[in-house]
């Protein structure tokens, strides 16, 4: 199971389960992890851009021991300052790939790309901030990484798709059935 401490030391458990995805689909947010590539951005892409929609994607996952803990949203995002909330990003990251992994779903490998990408996103942009000569040659960079991922994104997404829709993931009747 992977876990994070928030900023008060309190260590905090993250599982994606059947359970956390129905809790986040019913939650205000209507979120469906089961998901990840659907939506303008893909949900994974908005948990990777959008902070406040990270933080309240966390909590929900944590809710059940927040609400033994009597720790409201509110109270759990103040506890997620930036090094504890990196470490509760890749915690989630992790169990959300996880979760994926015995369903032997192309959407592990969609997880785990765009944490490959976000990170060398993010080694771009600081080199921008390091040494302005280099803007131009970054913003190439960065802009053909953006669109690398986008078709990997989309290549993943209708592979996953079109293997739903096979023949060979159809399931076969059961015995009897007419």
């Amino acid at each position: 199971m992977k876990q994070f401490k928030d900023a008060g030391g309190q260590t905090w458990n993250v599982e994606v389960t059947g359970g956390t995805i129905k809790r986040l689909l019913d939650s205000p947010l209507k979120l469906d992890l089961g998901k990840p590539l659907d939506g303008t951005p893909p949900l994974l892409t908005r948990f990777d851009s959008d902070i406040a929609f990270k933080v309240d994607v966390i909590y929900l996952v944590c809710q059940p021991q927040a609400d033994e803990r009597n720790v409201s949203d509110l109270q759990f995002a103040d506890r997620l300052a930036g090094d504890v909330l990196a470490d509760a990003n890749n915690a989630f990251l992790e169990a959300w790939a996880d979760f994926f992994h015995p369903l032997r779903t192309d959407l592990v490998r969609v997880i785990l790309k765009q944490r490959e990408m976000v990170n060398r996103l993010f080694e771009l942009t600081a080199a921008k901030v390091d040494g302005p000569e280099l803007a131009a040659a970054i913003d190439e960079q960065i802009g053909r990484l953006e669109q690398e991922m986008d078709a990997e994104i989309a290549q993943l997404g209708s592979s996953s798709a079109s293997s739903r829709q096979s023949p060979a993931a159809t399931p076969s009747p059961a015995p009897g059935a007419s």
